[in-house]
Parts: C-alpha cells; sequence; structure tokens
C-alpha cells in the first residue's frame, strides 16, 4: 500500500505511512556498461572469432548481445521520470522485456552450439553510448537509428528471417534444431 500503486502515483490511503528511506541519497543507475571478471568485455562491435564464419552463431550473438538494449531500456524508463504517460511506461516495458528474451534466446541457441555464456565476447557499447544522453535522446537514438535500422529492406530482421527458412534450414517448427 505505501509503493502508491503499480506506477508509484496513487494516494496514500488512510492511516498509512510510507517508510523512512533506507537511503539518504537519490538513487542514479551506474552508466557504467559491464559484466563480471567471467566476462571479456569490447567496446567496438566485432564478432568473436570462435563463430565469425557462421552465420547462424553471428545472428544468436547479436541476439544474445542485446542484454545491453534491456539494460538501456530499464534505465531509460527510470529515469525519463514521472513526466510519462502510462501507456508509454507500459511500452517501455514491454520493450525491455522483449530485448532480454532475445539475450535469452541468443543465449540458449549459442550454449546449444556449444559456447557458454562467458565462452564469448560481451559487447556492452550501445549502453556506454547511449546512456551518455537524456532518456529521451537515448531513446530516439534506439528507436530510429537502431531498430528502424535493423528493420530495413533489403536484408533486416526478414533478410535473417529467410536465412534461417532457406539456408540454415531452421523454422519455429523444429525449433532451430540445428541448435
Amino acid at each position: 500500500m505505501a509503493a502508491r500503486g503499480v506506477l508509484g502515483r496513487d494516494p496514500l490511503p488512510d492511516g498509512v505511512s510510507r517508510p523512512v528511506p533506507r537511503a539518504s541519497a537519490a538513487y542514479r543507475p551506474s552508466h557504467e556498461f559491464a559484466r563480471d571478471a567471467r566476462f571479456t568485455v569490447i567496446i567496438p562491435k566485432i564478432v568473436p572469432q570462435a563463430i565469425e564464419n557462421d552465420p547462424m552463431q553471428t545472428m544468436m550473438w547479436v541476439r544474445r548481445e542485446e542484454l545491453c538494449v534491456s539494460e538501456t531500456v530499464a534505465a531509460i524508463l527510470y529515469e525519463w521520470g514521472d513526466e510519462l504517460p502510462t501507456e508509454a511506461i507500459v511500452d517501455l516495458a514491454r520493450q525491455c522485456w522483449d530485448e532480454a528474451r532475445h539475450a535469452l534466446f541468443g543465449q540458449v541457441a549459442l550454449e546449444q552450439a556449444g559456447f557458454p555464456l562467458q565462452a564469448l565476447e560481451a559487447w556492452v557499447g550501445f549502453g556506454m553510448h547511449a546512456l551518455a544522453e537524456s532518456p529521451q535522446k537515448a531513446f530516439a537514438h534506439l528507436s530510429l537509428a537502431i531498430e528502424a535500422g535493423a528493420m530495413a529492406q533489403p536484408g533486416g530482421k526478414r533478410g535473417e528471417w529467410e536465412y534461417c527458412r532457406d539456408v540454415a534450414k531452421t523454422s519455429s517448427d523444429d525449433n532451430l534444431s540445428r541448435f
């Protein structure tokens, strides 16, 4: 009840008081994107040598690296603040989950191909670049420069789908049996 509803915007019910804060300073998420000591972190987005000649594994590595995008969207959502309408909060939360889902998809496919999570370099450059800006600019960059470019034709997501269907011979029917 003291959370003031799902979005933290509802009035406190009668007789309910907020708990005493445990921190004295306002929370600010770190803009230092990093991974723990198990990982080799790279800033330029260079496909790891171990998979660079395999288009499907490269595609799955790119999916795995969308974890950085999920983290970036979460920070954008947090830092944008109370000026966001509820619909935008829901949309950004959905995108955050969607990017995390992509990352998990890539991770599972790579692990099934024999590459444990920490075996391939982790790219963190997008988050470092995007969060140097305001949340509005970071989201605009993600939406217009990254996502729109990934959907462009020819190639783009449709090109990836066609590669999976026609060359790698994978489909949702066989759950990417190659992996």
